[in-house]
């Protein structure tokens, strides 16, 4: 026998006095005219969930393909439509009002900075469960006269602690890759940045977005990726200009600048004086 003790000081995932309630709750098995249009909702919050078929749709300008066992989280107030690719799609939408996750916006499901669009794997049987259960009391609902609102509610309350543990161990694994990432760059950038290099080569050679690259390396490092690469230059720089006798134009060209001027005024912004002056400073020593 297996026994689970359940500490009564547990810390709730909503905020104090906000109890999340199921709006309504649609099925889809067809092509829908009024979900292919461009719709949002005030105050209430959805979640799609597809448990057979191929669906698509769009979110703030953005098109996902969704396959069996995706759930997609749609906050209030979002511009979205939803298509039906597939005869055989069977996939359910839930509207869910006063939400409030704690740490998050009013009637929000997802972070702005995050996919809205999940796998469930391998909770795809529970949440299809809590999906079945709410078709099930509806139906209960409709054809019997049974409130059961307050039921609905609870299964509710269920299927979101199961999305939030599911974005939890999200948000953890994006910021591991992310991490990992951020290194990966800057390893590059220590490698390449006497070479002829711009944020376009740098995503074009790792095979990621300018911005992806900029926002990971940013969040890594504390600053964008064009400006380490101008600090490890400088740093050449200034060992050049100590430890050898090149010219300031010949350490320009050696840094990667082709305009030996250009070169002295962001040596300049950056040291707080010019390399000449620099060089004499420190040699006089």
């Amino acid at each position: 026998m297996l026994q689970y003790d359940f500490n009564e000081s547990y810390t709730d995932i909503f905020e104090l006095n906000f109890a999340p309630c199921l709006s309504y709750l649609q099925k889809i098995t067809s092509f829908s005219e009024e979900l292919a249009e461009f719709h949002r909702h005030q105050n209430v919050g959805e979640i799609l969930f597809v448990e057979h078929g191929i669906n698509h749709c769009t979110i703030d300008n953005n098109s996902y393909r969704l396959k069996k066992g995706d759930l997609v989280l749609i906050n209030s107030d979002v511009l979205h439509n939803t298509l039906e690719d597939d005869n055989n799609t069977v996939a359910y939408i839930i509207g869910i009002k006063n939400l409030q996750i704690k740490n998050m916006e009013k009637n929000k499901l997802v972070d702005a900075e995050q996919m809205p669009v999940i796998s469930t794997l391998k909770t795809f049987p529970k949440i299809a469960y809590c999906f079945s259960l709410f078709e099930e009391l509806t139906l209960l609902n409709a054809k019997r006269n049974i409130n059961t609102s307050s039921s609905n509610n609870y299964i509710l309350c269920a299927l979101l602690a199961i999305i939030y543990n599911i974005n939890q161990k999200e948000k953890a694994s994006h910021q591991k890759d992310d991490y990992n990432l951020g290194v990966y760059i800057k390893e590059y950038i220590d490698e390449h940045y006497l070479d002829e290099i711009n944020l376009k080569s740098m995503a074009q050679n790792l095979h990621i977005s300018e911005y992806y690259l900029s926002h990971t390396f940013k969040k890594y490092i504390g600053y964008s990726p064009m400006q380490y690469v101008i600090q490890q230059r400088i740093k050449e720089a200034q060992n050049l200009l100590l430890s050898t006798d090149l010219t300031i134009t010949e350490i320009a060209f050696h840094c990667g600048y082709n305009n030996s001027n250009y070169f002295q005024s962001v040596f300049n912004n950056i040291v707080g004086m010019p390399p000449g002056k620099y060089r004499k400073s420190w040699k006089g020593i």
